[in-house]
């Protein structure tokens, strides 16, 4: 397993964290670091980047 930062897909904003294809653990938006889980990370924006864990197998 391995952890990503990357930014929020077009396809992804509007929408919550758990409908994302990857695992996501948090949010990063602006220099703050939401949890998945906090309600200010619960609509991606085109802004935000996300923090995922992928399977490297």
């Amino acid at each position: 397993m391995s952890r990503l930062c990357r930014p929020v897909t077009r396809a992804e904003a509007g929408h919550g964290p758990r409908e994302c294809e990857d695992l996501v653990v948090a949010v990063v938006r602006g220099r703050r670091v939401l949890n998945y889980n906090e309600p200010k990370a619960a609509v991606l924006q085109l802004t935000d980047r996300v923090i995922v864990i992928k399977s490297t197998a």
